[in-house]
């Protein structure tokens, strides 16, 4: 595992970083485990919910960047195709049916290392506002955003969008691209992003979701969430 390089050589810190993270997932660390953690177990991680996130984007984001370069989600691609092509379209497609208008002031709701918000910036010559809990993600963002020249069209602010700190009706519109899975409650970060979109503004979003094939009943399921919810945060 590659770690946040703002720890430098500090063992200390990496193994604190680690074992923060662990810890909200009770010891239920092995395959078999997986399995049975309980609605209870998920709750008490929900309470944690911040430093949970901020853990997981300290430990992984040297590794995600490695092998996702700055934008970290899926996307849909066609065989042959250059990944970043593909990420770009995806991206592009999200713009484009949310109707994101030249000059429009737009938030993007767990930016992760800004390339989202760069091509947003790119494809709509729009301002993008990128919003991350974690400190080391918000300090690389603003150097490579620096790098491209987009500084006067892209900015990046530390916060939770929890509790996003911003007035009301602030923005034409918001996007978040598979990061408020993040969020200990989704509605009440749905809500925060009703609060600062202005009257008549678009939110548009790639989710992470259960289909109702789900079965909470079955254990080969539950391991299965489970083990998405630890490897993604």
């Amino acid at each position: 595992m590659v770690l946040n390089t703002e720890f430098g050589d500090d063992d200390n810190k990496h193994i604190i970083a680690v074992n923060d993270y662990d810890s909200a997932f009770f010891g239920k660390l092995s395959a078999e485990d997986q399995a049975l953690v309980t609605e209870d177990d998920r709750k008490k991680r929900q309470e944690i919910g911040t430093k949970f996130a901020d853990d997981y984007y300290d430990l992984l984001t040297d590794t995600i960047m490695d092998g996702w370069g700055e934008g970290f989600h899926y996307c849909r691609i066609v065989p042959g195709e250059p990944i970043w092509q593909a990420r770009a379209r995806h991206e592009h497609y999200l713009a484009h049916m949310i109707g994101i208008t030249r000059g429009a002031n737009v938030l993007e709701c767990g930016s992760g290392l800004g390339g989202p918000a760069r091509e947003m910036a790119r494809f709509v010559e729009c301002n993008v506002t990128g919003i991350s809990i974690n400190k080391y993600q918000i300090g690389y963002s603003r150097k490579l955003t620096k790098e491209v020249g987009l500084s006067d069209k892209v900015k990046f602010v530390q916060g939770d969008f929890m509790k996003l700190p911003f007035a009301d009706n602030t923005f034409d519109y918001v996007y978040s691209i598979e990061a408020t899975a993040h969020a200990p409650d989704l509605n009440k970060c749905y809500k925060e992003i009703f609060r600062v979109l202005k009257p008549g503004g678009r939110f548009g979003t790639y989710e992470w979701c259960m289909t109702d094939a789900f079965d909470a009943q079955n254990a080969a399921h539950c391991a299965i969430r489970s083990r998405i919810e630890r490897g993604n945060g």
